[in-house]
């Protein structure tokens, strides 16, 4: 798929995002908050109506409840509000109040983190706050960049030996690896290898590396030589080596035109005519 394709299809995402009804947006936001399911480190705001004592936020500690005055220590890692809600609800109608009325809301989402690295606009630590899936999460962390990032994406996670390599193709246009993310995802999107292209050529700057790329292909994605190049002066600098060229000979034919690696610096120099 074209790359400017595949930047146009993460923009109208965010896009579709930042426009959408507000009433859709509540919705959402509701919905989001019901399924969603409490771990260690997220915090609740429980509110008992007319019992002031037994309301506040509360943080979910490692043992996977909270602690609130007389009623003790409730589980709800692994639970939605709503069951938290129905729970708390009977404990106090057990013993404490007559028909009391309970809401729990979330407050913050900190148990569900997950670690976007490498060619994205804003890489770094997200946390899930609803089912969340792999091109939600590159939209949310700004987009893949294009020119940098390469092909795939690596996903690795706990149970996995190794990363999951989904292709970014495929992932953009059909949706293919398009997985839903759990706690703990890594999310790594490598850059790009290139190579320099420098001196009289239309372009100068750097080519994506490919395994097989050669000087021709690099000089022509560089936009060609320009009117000034001399093509029998050429090299490239691979590290402390430099390898001399003879551009007018690979292009006739009379010369096997040269395999780049990884970090080369092909320049082509000008004529003294």
């Amino acid at each position: 798929m074209n790359r400017g394709l595949l930047w146009l299809i993460s923009v109208l995402g965010l896009f579709v995002t930042v426009w959408m009804p507000l009433s859709a947006r509540a919705q959402t936001a509701e919905e989001t908050q019901q399924a969603y399911i409490l771990g260690s480190g997220d915090v609740v705001e429980i509110r008992v109506w007319e019992e002031d004592d037994l309301s506040g936020d509360f943080t979910v500690g490692e043992s996977g409840t909270v602690e609130l005055p007389l009623v003790g220590e409730i589980q709800v890692a692994g639970l939605t509000i709503d069951v938290v809600s129905a729970n708390l609800r009977t404990k106090l109608e057990s013993g404490f109040l007559v028909d009391p009325q309970v809401s729990v809301t979330i407050k913050v989402h900190a148990s569900k983190p997950v670690l976007i690295q490498g060619a994205v606009r804003e890489p770094g630590r997200y946390l899930l706050s609803r089912p969340t899936t792999l091109l939600d999460i590159l939209a949310e962390a700004g987009g893949v960049l294009t020119d940098k990032g390469s092909q795939e994406v690596h996903l690795s996670r706990a149970e996995l030996t190794e990363p999951m390599v989904i292709k970014l193709d495929g992932l953009m246009s059909g949706g293919i690896g398009n997985v839903e993310l759990q706690s703990g995802d890594v999310i790594y999107i490598p850059e790009n290898e290139i190579v320099h292209v420098a001196g009289q050529v239309l372009k100068p700057g750097a080519v994506i590396w490919r395994d097989g790329l050669t000087v021709v292909q690099a000089v022509t994605e560089a936009g060609g030589t320009s009117a000034g190049a001399n093509l029998r002066k050429a090299y490239i600098l691979r590290g402390s080596q430099r390898i001399e060229l003879n551009l007018r000979r690979i292009l006739r034919g009379v010369t096997a035109d040269v395999v780049l690696e990884a970090g080369d610096q092909l320049f082509v120099d000008e004529s003294v005519l």
